[in-house]
Protein backbone atom coordinates (compact mmCIF):
# COMPACT_ATOMS: atom_id res chain seq x y z
CA UNK A 1 0.00 0.00 0.00
CA UNK A 2 1.29 3.55 -0.77
CA UNK A 3 0.93 6.47 0.65
CA UNK A 4 -1.88 7.89 -1.73
CA UNK A 5 -3.61 4.53 -1.03
CA UNK A 6 -3.43 5.01 2.68
CA UNK A 7 -4.68 8.51 2.52
CA UNK A 8 -7.75 7.25 0.81
CA UNK A 9 -8.95 4.41 2.90
CA UNK A 10 -8.29 7.03 5.99
CA UNK A 11 -10.04 9.32 4.38
CA UNK A 12 -12.56 7.25 2.80
CA UNK A 13 -13.68 5.42 6.94
CA UNK A 14 -13.03 8.48 8.72
CA UNK A 15 -16.15 10.61 6.62
CA UNK A 16 -18.28 7.83 6.01
CA UNK A 17 -18.07 7.24 9.99
CA UNK A 18 -18.74 10.79 10.66
CA UNK A 19 -21.31 11.31 8.09
CA UNK A 20 -23.37 8.06 9.84
CA UNK A 21 -22.67 9.69 12.92
CA UNK A 22 -24.16 12.68 12.58
CA UNK A 23 -27.12 11.68 10.24
CA UNK A 24 -28.23 8.95 13.10
CA UNK A 25 -27.76 11.79 15.89
CA UNK A 26 -29.85 14.57 13.84
CA UNK A 27 -31.34 13.09 11.20
CA UNK A 28 -34.54 15.47 11.03
CA UNK A 29 -32.09 19.02 11.05
CA UNK A 30 -31.94 19.64 7.70
CA UNK A 31 -28.18 21.29 7.81
CA UNK A 32 -27.28 18.07 9.36
CA UNK A 33 -28.64 15.96 6.88
CA UNK A 34 -27.17 17.93 4.35
CA UNK A 35 -24.06 17.85 5.54
CA UNK A 36 -24.18 13.80 6.02
CA UNK A 37 -24.59 13.85 2.69
CA UNK A 38 -21.31 15.72 2.14
CA UNK A 39 -19.58 13.39 4.39
CA UNK A 40 -20.55 10.66 1.90
CA UNK A 41 -19.26 11.81 -0.96
CA UNK A 42 -16.33 12.53 0.14
CA UNK A 43 -15.74 9.22 1.51
CA UNK A 44 -16.38 8.12 -2.12
CA UNK A 45 -13.59 10.25 -3.60
CA UNK A 46 -11.44 8.51 -0.54
CA UNK A 47 -12.50 4.93 -1.02
CA UNK A 48 -12.17 6.03 -5.17
CA UNK A 49 -8.86 6.88 -4.68
CA UNK A 50 -7.66 3.92 -2.84
CA UNK A 51 -8.26 1.83 -5.62
CA UNK A 52 -6.59 4.14 -7.71
CA UNK A 53 -3.58 3.97 -5.71
CA UNK A 54 -3.91 -0.30 -5.67
CA UNK A 55 -3.30 -0.65 -8.96
CA UNK A 56 -0.91 -0.37 -11.84
CA UNK A 57 -3.49 -1.23 -14.72
CA UNK A 58 -4.57 1.75 -16.43
CA UNK A 59 -7.53 0.79 -17.29
CA UNK A 60 -8.49 0.34 -14.09
CA UNK A 61 -6.62 3.05 -12.99
CA UNK A 62 -9.20 4.97 -15.30
CA UNK A 63 -12.85 3.22 -13.61
CA UNK A 64 -11.53 4.03 -10.31
CA UNK A 65 -10.88 7.61 -11.00
CA UNK A 66 -14.23 8.22 -12.46
CA UNK A 67 -15.78 6.39 -8.95
CA UNK A 68 -13.41 8.94 -7.28
CA UNK A 69 -14.83 12.21 -9.46
CA UNK A 70 -18.10 11.08 -8.37
CA UNK A 71 -17.32 12.50 -5.09
CA UNK A 72 -15.06 14.98 -6.30
CA UNK A 73 -17.57 16.45 -8.63
CA UNK A 74 -20.27 17.15 -6.19
CA UNK A 75 -18.31 18.00 -3.16
CA UNK A 76 -18.06 21.76 -3.83
CA UNK A 77 -21.73 21.22 -4.94
CA UNK A 78 -22.85 19.82 -1.44
CA UNK A 79 -20.37 22.02 0.68
CA UNK A 80 -21.91 25.04 -1.22
CA UNK A 81 -25.61 24.01 0.06
CA UNK A 82 -24.26 23.12 3.45
CA UNK A 83 -22.76 26.84 3.55
CA UNK A 84 -26.06 28.25 2.62
CA UNK A 85 -28.27 26.41 4.49
CA UNK A 86 -26.17 26.77 7.65
CA UNK A 87 -26.29 30.55 6.69
CA UNK A 88 -29.83 30.31 6.17
CA UNK A 89 -28.57 32.19 2.53
CA UNK A 90 -32.34 32.98 0.38
CA UNK A 91 -30.96 32.61 -2.70
CA UNK A 92 -32.22 29.67 -4.37
CA UNK A 93 -31.16 30.22 -8.33
CA UNK A 94 -27.33 29.64 -7.29
CA UNK A 95 -28.05 26.59 -5.82
CA UNK A 96 -30.13 24.94 -8.54
CA UNK A 97 -27.40 25.64 -10.94
CA UNK A 98 -24.65 23.91 -9.11
CA UNK A 99 -26.17 20.56 -8.95
CA UNK A 100 -27.18 21.20 -13.17
CA UNK A 101 -23.39 21.71 -13.04
CA UNK A 102 -22.91 18.69 -11.13
CA UNK A 103 -24.98 16.47 -13.03
CA UNK A 104 -23.63 18.03 -16.18
CA UNK A 105 -20.26 16.59 -15.55
CA UNK A 106 -21.48 13.27 -13.72
CA UNK A 107 -23.39 12.35 -16.67
CA UNK A 108 -20.35 13.15 -19.23
CA UNK A 109 -17.88 10.90 -17.42
CA UNK A 110 -20.35 7.91 -17.71
CA UNK A 111 -21.30 8.71 -21.03
CA UNK A 112 -19.51 8.06 -24.62
CA UNK A 113 -18.31 11.78 -24.54
CA UNK A 114 -16.48 10.82 -21.47
CA UNK A 115 -13.34 11.53 -23.56
CA UNK A 116 -14.56 15.37 -23.91
CA UNK A 117 -13.41 15.67 -19.42
CA UNK A 118 -10.53 13.47 -19.43
CA UNK A 119 -9.36 12.88 -22.70
CA UNK A 120 -9.05 10.20 -25.50
CA UNK A 121 -6.16 8.02 -23.64
CA UNK A 122 -5.05 10.84 -21.08
CA UNK A 123 -4.04 8.66 -18.77
CA UNK A 124 -0.55 8.33 -17.42
CA UNK A 125 1.66 6.84 -14.43
CA UNK A 126 2.95 9.11 -12.10
CA UNK A 127 5.59 8.67 -9.31
CA UNK A 128 5.82 4.91 -10.82
CA UNK A 129 2.90 3.86 -8.81
CA UNK A 130 -0.20 6.26 -9.20
CA UNK A 131 -2.25 6.77 -12.55
CA UNK A 132 -3.38 10.35 -12.81
CA UNK A 133 -5.51 12.23 -15.67
CA UNK A 134 -2.98 13.78 -18.05
CA UNK A 135 -2.50 15.81 -19.62
CA UNK A 136 -6.14 18.08 -19.21
CA UNK A 137 -8.32 18.74 -21.70
CA UNK A 138 -10.02 22.33 -22.17
CA UNK A 139 -12.95 20.77 -20.04
CA UNK A 140 -11.17 19.47 -17.56
CA UNK A 141 -9.34 22.82 -16.59
CA UNK A 142 -12.90 24.30 -16.75
CA UNK A 143 -14.00 22.15 -14.22
CA UNK A 144 -11.15 22.63 -11.80
CA UNK A 145 -11.46 26.11 -12.28
CA UNK A 146 -15.03 25.89 -11.55
CA UNK A 147 -14.63 23.69 -8.44
CA UNK A 148 -11.82 25.77 -6.82
CA UNK A 149 -13.80 28.88 -7.17
CA UNK A 150 -17.42 27.23 -5.68
CA UNK A 151 -15.17 26.49 -2.69
CA UNK A 152 -13.45 29.63 -2.38
CA UNK A 153 -16.71 31.40 -2.93
CA UNK A 154 -18.28 29.35 -0.51
CA UNK A 155 -15.33 30.37 2.57
CA UNK A 156 -15.61 33.34 1.74
CA UNK A 157 -19.41 33.45 2.79
CA UNK A 158 -18.50 31.65 6.01
CA UNK A 159 -16.27 34.10 6.77
CA UNK A 160 -18.23 36.93 6.12
CA UNK A 161 -20.46 35.88 8.45
CA UNK A 162 -17.96 34.32 11.29
CA UNK A 163 -16.70 38.09 11.52
CA UNK A 164 -20.54 39.12 12.67
CA UNK A 165 -20.95 36.64 14.44
CA UNK A 166 -21.25 36.15 18.54
CA UNK A 167 -20.90 33.38 20.91
CA UNK A 168 -21.34 29.65 20.29
CA UNK A 169 -22.17 30.58 16.57
CA UNK A 170 -19.24 32.08 16.07
CA UNK A 171 -17.18 29.16 17.80
CA UNK A 172 -19.54 27.00 15.73
CA UNK A 173 -17.93 28.55 12.11
CA UNK A 174 -15.02 28.90 13.04
CA UNK A 175 -14.49 24.88 13.69
CA UNK A 176 -16.25 24.62 10.50
CA UNK A 177 -14.44 26.67 8.51
CA UNK A 178 -10.54 25.37 10.02
CA UNK A 179 -11.85 21.77 9.54
CA UNK A 180 -12.90 22.19 5.63
CA UNK A 181 -9.97 24.29 4.65
CA UNK A 182 -7.87 22.23 5.90
CA UNK A 183 -9.15 19.32 4.17
CA UNK A 184 -9.86 21.22 1.03
CA UNK A 185 -6.37 22.73 0.92
CA UNK A 186 -4.70 19.48 1.15
CA UNK A 187 -7.13 16.99 -1.02
CA UNK A 188 -6.53 19.94 -3.88
CA UNK A 189 -3.06 18.67 -4.16
CA UNK A 190 -4.50 15.71 -6.12
CA UNK A 191 -5.11 17.82 -8.91
CA UNK A 192 -1.26 19.28 -9.64
CA UNK A 193 -0.03 16.01 -11.52
CA UNK A 194 -3.04 16.46 -13.82
CA UNK A 195 -1.51 19.64 -15.06
CA UNK A 196 1.88 17.98 -15.15
CA UNK A 197 3.22 19.12 -11.77
CA UNK A 198 5.04 16.41 -10.23
CA UNK A 199 4.19 16.66 -6.81
CA UNK A 200 3.38 13.61 -4.80
CA UNK A 201 -0.12 14.02 -3.38
CA UNK A 202 0.83 13.66 0.59
CA UNK A 203 -1.40 16.65 1.63
CA UNK A 204 -4.11 14.23 0.57
CA UNK A 205 -2.94 12.92 4.51
CA UNK A 206 -4.94 16.75 5.67
CA UNK A 207 -8.55 15.45 4.25
CA UNK A 208 -8.80 12.82 7.77
CA UNK A 209 -8.14 15.88 9.74
CA UNK A 210 -11.75 17.86 8.65
CA UNK A 211 -13.42 14.81 10.59
CA UNK A 212 -11.53 15.05 13.68
CA UNK A 213 -11.66 18.59 14.14
CA UNK A 214 -15.47 18.58 13.68
CA UNK A 215 -15.81 15.73 16.03
CA UNK A 216 -13.92 17.55 18.62
CA UNK A 217 -16.18 20.55 18.28
CA UNK A 218 -19.41 18.43 18.56
CA UNK A 219 -17.84 17.14 21.60
CA UNK A 220 -16.37 20.47 22.77
CA UNK A 221 -18.96 22.83 21.33
CA UNK A 222 -22.26 21.31 20.38
CA UNK A 223 -21.16 21.76 16.85
CA UNK A 224 -24.06 21.22 14.86
CA UNK A 225 -26.36 21.21 17.79
CA UNK A 226 -25.81 17.71 18.63
CA UNK A 227 -25.47 17.19 22.65
CA UNK A 228 -23.23 14.03 23.16
CA UNK A 229 -23.41 12.26 26.63
CA UNK A 230 -19.96 12.20 28.77
CA UNK A 231 -20.45 9.91 31.24
CA UNK A 232 -17.65 10.57 34.21
CA UNK A 233 -16.55 7.24 35.94
CA UNK A 234 -15.45 6.58 39.81
CA UNK A 235 -12.93 3.80 41.27
CA UNK A 236 -13.76 2.78 44.62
Amino acid sequence: MNPFSLSGILIGISSFFLGIFIFWKSQHNKVNRIWSIFCFFVAIFGFGSFAVGSTLDPDKGLFWWKIAYIGIIFIPVLYYHFVSAFLQLKSKIFLYLLYLYGFFFLIIEWSHYANLFFGPENITLFFNSLFFVYPPTPLFMFFVVSWFGIIVYSHVLLYDYFKNSLGIRREQIKYFFIATATGFAGGSTCFLPCFGINFYPYFNFAVPLYPAIITYAIVVHRLMDIKMVMRRYSVY
